[in-house]
């Protein structure tokens, strides 16, 4: 009993110090400000979405999906497949990095991360990704085929696989 009250009293109680460390805004969706890149990848999206008859819009909500390392420190934007059947599908990760050489070494690492173990169990079983290069970003999209109310969802990854180089997930 004496030992618990000294150990108690050891920790104290402390004055905060500060503000509490936050993700920036911009890992949050599309609150960043995205690079010329990035809204060029966005456009490409868009039009490759569009060649199958699937608009694009703004999240509804914040979306972030598991990352490595590269991925989460790197300017992230997040666009929406709208899927009219299933609004809760459909979410496109777009990153930007400093040159093409640094986005397709974040981009198989991203791919390395997602195929082992540890990445795996972030995300629904059966989950497909697509991981594609374009310039110096990279686009991250994330599917379980056939979960999907919505007929259109398999043409999502069908589209956004005629963009830039495909970077294999191991596995």
């Amino acid at each position: 009993m004496v030992v618990a009250a000294a150990l108690v009293a050891a920790c104290g109680v402390s004055e905060p110090r500060g503000d509490p460390v936050t993700f920036p805004p911009r890992t949050f969706g599309a609150a960043g400000s995205p690079t010329p890149a990035m809204e060029r990848a966005r456009a490409e999206i868009a039009g490759a979405l569009g060649a199958v008859g699937i608009l694009l819009d703004e999240p509804q909500a914040p979306y972030r999906p598991a990352e490595a390392a590269r991925f989460g420190a790197a300017p992230r934007t997040v666009v929406r497949a709208v899927l009219p059947d299933d609004l809760t599908r459909g979410l496109i990760s777009i990153y930007g990095f400093t040159d093409s050489a640094t986005a397709v070494q974040a981009a198989r690492e991203q791919a390395a991360y997602v195929g082992s173990p540890v990445g795996r169990v972030q995300f629904p079983t059966g989950t497909q990704f697509t991981i594609r290069q374009l310039d110096s970003t990279v686009i991250f999209y994330g599917e379980v085929t056939g979960a999907s109310p919505d007929a259109q969802a398999a043409d999502v990854a069908e589209a956004l696989r005629t963009l830039g180089e495909a970077v294999p997930v191991p596995g």
